[in-house]
């Protein structure tokens, strides 16, 4: 049986549907397994994404890589199985945390960061890597009838500021990409946690996984995302504790104070091709026009 076959037959037999924030397909198998499948034009994306899940290490006892099972591909379909991590998503595990359990997170959280950063060296990159990034996504904006053109305008100005530097002192080596809370499997009763979803990046900074903890701090990511009942004003608090714990211990570094806003605003634009919510779009740009006047 060939590997679209396969997929087929899988997806066919199968009626657990998982949602998902990409335009990847994840579908609960009924071996239990987790199937995550592309489609012929993003299949080098989500291809990068598994090598990058494949030879992540974890030297954090606690954040547990969820391992790649078996990959497929045909010239329609690529894929790849992980088993089925048990835990609960962040807005159930919160609603039921006791603030010292939260507080135990948030620490890991910062220590897994930390070992990131102890595993990547300064170097020096070309400002034109960082803003030529930011001009290719903002063509892409462009097909993207939802987003108002005014964003084109804040990016302009965005690119303005990076252009001021000749180039970037960042720590470069190991990053996950996505590092949402929505991407983390809390598995309380064994005290541990599942990465997933990782995601290949232009550039693995540290400081990219840092801001991907703002976009969940200051727009609520995974709260807007799960349809998970919960209790928002609870995640509202957790979150601002997480951010000013952020603040408070990555401030230290030169390159985290200097550069931190730049690649915020970089990483919510990039959400923005693909955004369709208006209240979502709405929030990001909010954020954006924070950001350039700060």
């Amino acid at each position: 049986m060939n590997a679209s076959m396969e997929a087929n037959n899988a997806l066919e037999s199968n009626p657990f549907l998982v949602r998902g924030h990409s335009d990847f397909q994840v579908t609960r198998l009924l071996n239990g397994n987790i199937r995550k499948l592309s489609n012929s034009k993003n299949m080098v994306r989500l291809k990068a994404q598994c090598q990058k899940q494949k030879n992540f290490i974890s030297n954090n006892s606690v954040f547990i890589v969820c391992p790649v099972l078996n990959e497929f591909e045909s010239p329609e379909v690529y894929g790849f199985e992980m088993p089925f991590c048990r835990g609960e998503v962040a807005p159930e595990y919160i609603d039921r945390a006791s603030p010292f359990e939260v507080r135990g997170f948030i620490y890991q959280l910062i220590a897994l960061l930390e070992s990131f950063i102890a595993e990547s060296e300064l170097r020096h990159i070309d400002a034109e890597v960082i803003w030529g990034k930011s001009a290719d996504v903002r063509e892409q904006i462009r097909g993207n009838v939802n987003v108002s053109p005014s964003v084109l305008d804040l990016i302009d100005q965005h690119i303005a500021i990076v252009k001021l530097h000749s180039n970037f002192e960042l720590p470069i080596g190991k990053c996950h990409g996505d590092l949402t809370l929505s991407n983390i499997i809390f598995d309380d009763f064994n005290d541990r946690y599942f990465l997933i979803d990782f995601l290949d990046t232009y550039i693995d900074s540290p400081l990219l996984d840092l801001v991907k903890i703002s976009q969940e701090t200051r727009l609520l990511w995974t709260s807007k995302f799960m349809h998970q009942t919960h209790d928002s004003a609870k995640y509202q608090i957790v979150m601002n504790v997480l951010e000013s714990e952020v603040q408070k211990h990555f401030s230290k570094y030169k390159w985290y104070k200097k550069y931190q806003s730049i690649f915020e605003f970089q990483n919510l634009i990039r959400l923005l091709p693909y955004a369709s919510d208006h209240l979502i779009i709405e929030a990001i740009v909010k954020r954006l026009h924070l950001l350039i006047t700060a």
